[in-house]
C-alpha cells in the first residue's frame, strides 16, 4: 500500500505518469473506493445531508469518467482509460485529502473574513496545484504538450463547475 501511495505522489509531484499504473480494473476500483469515501468527506462542507452528499459525489464520478475516458477515446487511446483513471482518482484523492483540513480550519473560522484567509488562500493554492497534476496526467496520456493538458484540466473544472451549480445550486442568503 505504501508504494502504492508513493506512486501518487510522484505522479503529483509529475515525476511519474499514469503510464507507471499497472492496466489493472482492480487497482482501478480499489483507487474509486478511496476516492469516494475521500470526496464524501470533503463533499459534507456543501451538502445537505447523506442523500445530496451522495448525488453531488455521483454526478463527479460520472462527469469525470465521461470527460477523461471520453478524451481518450477522442484521442485514441481507450486502452489507457484504466491506468488514466486510476492515476486522476488516486491524486485527487490526495488533493482532497490536503483540502480535508483547510476545510475545517475554514468552517472554524466563522463569519471572520481575517480568520478565512489563510484557508482560503491555500485550498486555491492547492486547485491551482491540481489543474497542473491533472494536466500532466493528460499531457502524458495523450501525448499533447502540458500546457494543452492543464487547459483540459481547466475546461473539465469549468464544465463541472456549469454542471453543479445547476443541479446543485447554492441556496440565495436573505
Amino acid at each position: 500500500m505504501h508504494t502504492l501511495f508513493q506512486v501518487f505522489v510522484d505522479i503529483a509531484l509529475r515525476r511519474s505518469g499514469p503510464e507507471d499504473l499497472p492496466a489493472s480494473g482492480f487497482l482501478l476500483l480499489l483507487t474509486l473506493g478511496a476516492y469516494l469515501v475521500v470526496s464524501s468527506l470533503a463533499t459534507l462542507f456543501f451538502a445537505d445531508g447523506f442523500a445530496d452528499v451522495m448525488a453531488q459525489v455521483g454526478v463527479d464520478i460520472i462527469l469525470l469518467f465521461a470527460w477523461f475516458a471520453g478524451m481518450l477515446v477522442l484521442y485514441r487511446r481507450p486502452a489507457r482509460i484504466p491506468q488514466t483513471m486510476t492515476a486522476i482518482l488516486g491524486t485527487l484523492t490526495l488533493v482532497h485529502l490536503l483540502q480535508l483540513p483547510l476545510w475545517f480550519w475554514l468552517q472554524s473560522a466563522g463569519d471572520s473574513p481575517e480568520a478565512a484567509t489563510l484557508p482560503l488562500l491555500a485550498i486555491w493554492g492547492i486547485l491551482l496545484w491540481s489543474f497542473l497534476v491533472i494536466g500532466h496526467i493528460v499531457h502524458r496520456a495523450v501525448e499533447i504538450p502540458l500546457p494543452g493538458g492543464v487547459l483540459l484540466a481547466l475546461a473539465y473544472f469549468l464544465v463541472s463547475l456549469a454542471v453543479y451549480s445547476q443541479l446543485f445550486p447554492v441556496p440565495a442568503e436573505v
